[in-house]
């Protein structure tokens, strides 16, 4: 479980307005849908990136920075990708019950930040779709997420092999954003990073998101 005082400090960096960045425009949207395309890397905060790949040693690789655009009549989708460290220097270490909670040392850290703009279609508003996608595959809900100025929002969390992986969605209108945070460390039994700093790490990345996001119209 996040420990409070954590949770407490992410929730308080968020602002629940909209910034004033805003992107392309089109499709059919009502009042309150975002009308602009949001662009997921201008959702990234460089300095908490910074802090998610503290401690990883400076003779690891960290990987640059890369973004993905997919645009269709019925969503249009940005991502934006930012890797540190490599699989490659990762050890195949055994799960040790003594010692389950072996910190290590950071190897590999990686941020995936996705952004899609629902259309109207058949009927059904982006908002409507925007709350489908993220009611089809339930997972734990995350009532803090409401006090970023989203709609709703829920978590996953799982081990991938040797490392350990955190999701969280969130619904804003007719906005939708992910965000995956995932790492592995050398020495640590597994070799996943803890729990703990997974979802604080994906809270901190949604919070930023929440307060970067640009006004739902271009003139706004």
């Amino acid at each position: 479980m996040v420990r409070l005082g954590v949770v407490a400090l992410l929730l308080a960096t968020g602002v629940s307005g909209c910034s004033s960045a805003g992107g392309e425009a089109g499709g059919e949207q009502t009042d309150g849908e975002y009308g602009v395309l949001v662009e997921a890397c201008d959702l990234v905060d460089t300095a908490t990136v910074a802090v998610l790949a503290r401690g990883l040693a400076k003779t690891v690789s960290r990987q640059g920075q890369r973004s993905g655009r997919q645009l269709s009549d019925r969503v249009d989708m940005t991502t934006c990708h930012l890797q540190f460290g490599g699989s490659d220097s990762l050890p195949i270490a055994p799960f040790d019950e003594f010692a389950p909670d072996t910190p290590g040392t950071p190897a590999r850290r990686h941020v995936v930040v996705t952004a899609m703009r629902h259309h109207a279609v058949d009927g059904q508003s982006g908002t409507e779709l925007a709350r489908h996608w993220l009611t089809s595959d339930p997972q734990e809900r995350v009532p803090d997420i409401t006090a970023l100025g989203l709609d709703d929002g829920d978590i996953t969390q799982q081990p991938n092999g040797e490392e350990s992986y955190t999701r969280i969605r969130a619904v804003d209108a007719n906005l939708t954003l992910e965000i995956e945070y995932s790492g592995a460390n050398i020495g640590a039994k597994p070799a996943g990073m803890p729990s703990d700093e997974g979802r604080e790490g994906a809270l901190r990345l949604l919070t930023d998101a929440a307060a970067r996001r640009p006004c739902p119209i271009s003139d706004c």
